[in-house]
């Protein structure tokens, strides 16, 4: 199916990109003469930026959608990781990783949530592959950068040209999946606030009929407990579409 080998696009373009930095870190140790707790210090920057991210892509996806952040986010890593080859110190070095960070961070949520819209439609499931391919993409760009660089190939024409065809990966991903999905928005604050209201609102017509409870309807204990999800609710921020995501599969488990 053409939207997953998209989707699988995304992935694979997401893999690329970090993983063709890591071989030149011996690299820029030496070349910023960083010691051992300098350097644990700057590469801890990516996760910082991976943290610091969090509250984004919500408010990115409702803004844009999920493909325009998936494409603009990859073309954000391509010039961070390329110009992490062109640090003149620990701090730049530091400084790009946590902007590498923030943005993979970003087309990760993204890229899942398109994921997760074509899942839906094709009604089976692909994200397990789809994070395959995170990883091959990963293992041949880092096997890749390896090779380059123990050939002596200029670390900067590298990642510039990895940053590259990241994107061009992405883009053409982009063009496998066209309109077949649509990928869910994620909820901002006035989205929570309407399906609150009309949860409360809900409520209120029934009133004090007992056909409302759980009991009444005939539902298993543990099924009470757990409470149905409908469509249109929001959970962890992301709006559900119509067929909802989750379930609950026995004795408060939800899935």
């Amino acid at each position: 199916m053409k939207a997953a080998a998209g989707v699988g696009l995304y992935f694979t373009g997401n893999g690329v990109v970090f993983a063709a930095l890591l071989p030149w870190y011996p690299l820029l140790v030496d070349r910023l003469s960083l010691s051992s707790w300098q350097f644990g210090l700057v590469v801890a920057c990516f996760a910082v930026g991976s943290l610091l991210s969090s509250a984004l892509p919500a408010a990115l996806i409702a803004r844009f959608g999920a493909h325009r952040v998936v494409i603009s986010g990859t073309v954000m890593l391509g010039v961070a990781a390329s110009a992490t080859a062109w640090s003149v110190n620990g701090v730049m070095m530091a400084v790009c990783l946590l902007l590498l960070g923030c943005c993979d961070a970003i087309v990760d949520v993204a890229q899942n949530v398109v994921g997760i819209s074509v899942q839906e439609r094709a009604g089976r499931t692909i994200l397990s592959s789809m994070h395959a391919l995170w990883s091959l993409g990963g293992l041949l760009s880092g096997a890749a950068a390896t090779a380059a660089a123990s050939a002596g190939a200029d670390m900067r024409v590298w990642l510039a040209l990895i940053g590259i065809a990241a994107v061009l990966i992405t883009i053409v991903g982009r063009r496998l999946i066209g309109g077949y999905a649509s990928p869910r928005r994620v909820a901002d604050s006035d989205a929570d606030s309407a399906v609150d209201s009309g949860i409360e609102n809900e409520s209120d017509s029934r009133g004090d009929d007992p056909s409302g409870s759980p009991a009444a309807r005939g539902e298993p204990w543990w099924r009470r407990g757990c409470g149905a999800v409908e469509a249109g609710d929001s959970v962890g921020g992301i709006a559900l579409g119509d067929r909802g995501d989750l379930r609950c599969r026995g004795r408060g488990h939800c899935e």
